[in-house]
Parts: C-alpha cells; structure tokens; sequence
C-alpha cells in the first residue's frame, strides 16, 4: 500500500470509529436477537443474580481519573493495516488517540462533549464537528464512548450507571443475558449482552435503512483501577464496502492518573484544510 493511501485510509476510518460510536450511542433497536421474555432463570442463576452480579461489575468501573495508554488499531477490512498510537482518556471529559506510522505522527482524534477533531498531520487536513449536529441532538457524552470502547455497559445520556436501569432477561444461548433499555423521546432501545458473571461480550447495533453493526469484546483485564475489555472488534458497512477493525489496548502499560501529558488534540494547526463529511464519504468509497 502507498504511504498516502496509508494516511487517507487511517484517517477515514478514525471518523468510521466515531461514526459506528455514534450510532451505538443513539440506536440499539433489535440489538441482540433471541433474548427471552419470560425466560428468568438458567440453572441455578436467576435474573436477581444477574442483577446483583451486573452491579457488582458495574462498581469497578470509576476507579479513575485519566489514563494514558498504548493502543493498536487493527484495520482488516477491505484493507490489512495495523497502526500504533498512544490514547489519553480524562474520565467523562475527553478522548485522544495519537496514531504514529514509522515512529512519526500521522494523525489523531479528540472528543468532547461538545466537539470532535480529527486531524490528518500527512495531508494536512482536519475533520470537525459538534458533537449536537452530529448526533442530531441525541444525549450521548463522551463517557459513553469511552464505556463503548473500553467494554463497560452504559446509558446513552448519562455518565452513572446502576443495574437498575436496564432490564435483564436471558437471551437465546446458555449463559447468556441481556441488558435493555429505552430512551422514549426518541424512540431508542439498546441491548448488551454478557455471560455470567456479567462480563461484557458484544453490542451489536439494527437502525432502520442501515446496514447492521456488531461490536465484539475481548477478555477482561483487571488492574488497579477496575476491570476493562483488552480488545474490541468493529464490522459495519460503508456504503457497499465492509470494514472490519479491532482496537488493542495494552493495559499493562497504562499510567494511571497522571498530572502531565494531557495535551489537548483538538487544536487545530495553522494552514490545514478542513474536509467535509462528504469528502470522508469519498474516502472510504474509494478504499
């Protein structure tokens, strides 16, 4: 692949991420199939145990601050790329990933609340965006899409979250239990699926005129400051051309709650030229 096509396709599929983040955020109708809806019991485990053991794991998840962390980005569909880069995630405040190709700087992402950068340093080109015309008003936060990338179970809108906020039913295998929920001003449901003892394994994603997208989770890592998914897996569609993608994160040499190297990386430089979202489009068409 030519160095320029390695720099177009990075860029184009950190705004894919964003955008299959934003869809999860906003719409889980028929997320995961096969759930029971009066099943409330597998064996000995009941949907009070599920309940209790969803709540004993959501307990582990606010155990800090910020992080800053390797992380591999895995592209696999429709090209074979693997990029490293450095992630520095402030807990419900924002989200950077520095991607680097032959130890140099190629690009990098920041979300917030409010805005999502994501520059291309090779083309000097910059994609930005408010997080309320990209979302169309809907209630995600940068919490949630750091609970989407990091394996933790989450509600669109809101930075806490409790059992008590999802409906827990068993779904179609054994073992296997899901999570739902509604936001009824916009007529959203979202569903989770994880295995005893609530262990995260998937989120996959049905919106009306599009075509599906599947999450998939990696083994739990434990660490000081709670419990994480080592790796997660993206599969969605670009228009006709599938993409397949899987992030790494290397927890084992994550820094927690550090004071320095916090830098913002949603200043844009001087001279770069903002792209469209139409020209992402393109992009990804011409893959």
């Amino acid at each position: 692949m030519k160095i320029r096509s390695i720099f177009s396709v990075t860029f184009a599929f950190i705004l894919l991420l964003l955008s299959v983040g934003a869809v999860s955020c906003r719409s889980g109708r028929n997320a995961v199939g096969g759930a029971s809806q009066s099943g409330s019991q597998q064996g000995d485990f009941t949907v009070r145990d599920a309940e209790s053991s969803l709540s004993s794991r959501i307990a582990g998840y606010g155990m800090w601050q910020n992080v800053k962390l390797p992380v591999t980005v895995r592209l696999s569909e429709p090209r074979s790329l693997s990029i490293s880069g450095t992630a520095v995630m402030e807990r419900n405040k924002s989200l950077s990933i520095t991607l680097r190709f032959l130890g140099m700087e190629i690009g990098s992402l920041c979300v917030k609340d409010d805005s999502i950068t994501v520059i291309d340093r090779f083309n000097k080109a910059y994609f930005k965006s408010d997080v309320m015309s990209l979302l169309d008003g809907f209630p995600a936060t940068t919490g949630n899409l750091q609970d989407l990338l990091l394996g933790h179970i989450f509600v669109p809108g809101k930075n806490k979250v409790k059992a008590s906020d999802f409906v827990i039913a068993l779904a179609g295998e054994p073992s296997l239990w899901t999570a739902s929920g509604e936001i009824s001003d916009f007529d959203v449901r979202y569903s989770f699926a994880f295995r005893e003892p609530a262990v995260l394994k998937a989120l996959a994603v049905s919106v009306d005129g599009a075509s599906p997208v599947s999450i998939a989770y990696g083994d739990v890592f434990s660490s000081s400051a709670g419990d994480f998914a080592s790796m997660v897996t993206v599969e969605a569609e670009s228009g006709k051309t599938p993409v397949k993608a899987t992030i790494e994160w290397n927890f084992r040499k994550a820094q927690w709650n550090i004071k320095e190297g916090l830098a913002d990386k949603s200043v844009v430089p001087s001279g770069y030229s903002r792209i469209s979202p139409e020209a992402v489009m393109k992009m990804l068409k011409n893959l």
